[in-house]
């Protein structure tokens, strides 16, 4: 109860965690690491219009597609409809590809009861050989995560340095924007009165 999570049976987001330390730490120097980031699209949808008892059924299903396309992986609900999936070996080489399997798979009709449900999935990869620090590799699946959705969702992408480029410049110019808006140096608001074309007056 303390690892796993009771309305799927996988492992919870403390337990993830604790495993991926490990075997990063004690990952050798030809052994490559996948971690994916998994969100599940439409889901609130699902919640809003059916109600939370199919959602919760909806989430045990999609665990059990997950865990039938990956057999050998470590699976976790962190929360949610997130989830994370540690992948090595064989199956980390192949990441691209169990990725587009399970894009595919999730985007299959699920039937609970009388309710014909269609969600999808979206899903970032982050790939490391060797030794590495799990922080890091978290960190680099949740922007090809964050890329992934911006794509158009029902989707996959793989972490590349271009990602941690964009980001950084996305940020920089964030900064930029509120700094000249606070200042009042580089960007003034104007506001222009709307008026009714019947009769002449402000609205």
């Amino acid at each position: 109860q303390a690892s796993h999570d009771a309305l799927t049976g996988l492992a919870n987001r403390s337990h993830f965690n604790e495993e991926l330390d490990r075997r990063l730490i004690d990952a050798v120097d030809d052994e490559t690491h996948g971690v994916l980031f998994i969100d599940l699209d439409r889901f609130k949808a699902v919640n809003d219009t059916f109600g939370h008892p199919v959602g919760d059924k909806l989430i045990g299903l999609a665990a059990a597609r997950m865990r039938d396309l990956l057999p050998e992986a470590l699976i976790a609900r962190i929360g949610g409809d997130e989830f994370t999936v540690l992948l090595q070996s064989d199956d980390a080489l192949d990441a691209e590809k169990l990725a587009d399997a399970l894009v595919h798979g999730l985007k299959a009709p699920f039937e609970i009861g009388t309710a014909h449900v269609v969600i999808g999935a979206s899903i970032g990869v982050a790939l490391a050989r060797g030794p590495c620090e799990p922080a890091e590799l978290t960190r680099k699946a949740d922007i090809a995560l964050y890329h992934a959705k911006a794509a158009g969702r029902n989707a996959y992408a793989i972490f590349g340095d271009h990602m941690d480029e964009l980001l950084r410049k996305r940020r920089a110019l964030e900064n930029d924007l509120r700094s000249a808006v606070e200042t009042c140096s580089e960007i003034k608001t104007f506001y222009q009165p709307v008026f009714s074309a019947s009769d002449g007056r402000l609205c």
